[in-house]
């Protein structure tokens, strides 16, 4: 009996596809994981602000989250922008590299999802 159906094979050989894009392999895994809750609520319409990054539950605490917000920045990943009604309030929003990187990662999911459909 093979170790890994062939569905289970096909998606693993995807992940490694995607992982060996080596701009998202040098970020570490809680930067990876902020930049994926980012692209899903730029995704869905939502602009997140700083402090809504800061007061994601998921992180040990409002200093690490801003470290990995910071490190998002530094690398070019995203960028803040004041908003227009408070200067105190910054948008997190995405660059360029993000844009390119999230859409050669949809076309791949896409080709695999088309090509081999989950039952």
């Amino acid at each position: 009996m093979p170790l890994l159906s062939d569905n289970c094979a096909s998606l693993l050989s995807l992940i490694k596809k995607l992982r060996g894009n080596t701009q998202i392999a040098a970020l570490d895994g809680d930067e990876e994981l902020l930049l994926a809750w980012l692209a899903l609520d730029w995704h869905e319409g939502r602009q997140v602000t700083v402090g809504q990054v800061m007061d994601r539950d998921e992180f040990k605490t409002r200093t690490y989250a801003y470290r990995r917000l910071s490190s998002l920045r530094k690398n070019d990943w995203v960028n803040l922008v004041t908003a227009p009604h408070d200067q105190r309030v910054k948008f997190v929003v995405p660059t360029d590299k993000t844009r390119r990187y999230f859409t050669s990662f949809s076309r791949s999911i896409d080709e695999y999802v088309t090509v081999k459909p989950l039952p």
